[in-house]
């Protein structure tokens, strides 16, 4: 469940919805378009890309790398390649 979300954003090479989920400190990953209804039932719960983090805002480059703003840090984060 999220807790005061405050952005939201799309992988588009692996067809994912990425979320800030401020209130739980984390930055969770949906796929999508599940394709089955095992995979949607796996989806509902998603997958957390990174914990203990107080992100606000999410950017993803051309190249799929993902950049999350720190908000309890002041800094950008970056995830992926």
């Amino acid at each position: 469940q999220l807790y005061h979300p405050t952005d939201i954003t799309l992988n588009q090479k692996m067809d994912k919805i990425i979320v800030c989920d401020f209130g739980n400190h984390r930055v969770m990953s949906w796929p999508r378009h599940p394709q089955s209804r095992s995979l949607h039932a796996t989806s509902r719960q998603g997958e957390i890309l990174i914990d203990n983090i107080s992100c606000w805002g999410l950017a993803m480059s051309d190249n799929g790398v993902l950049y999350i703003s720190d908000w309890q840090h002041n800094e950008v984060r970056r995830y992926g390649k």
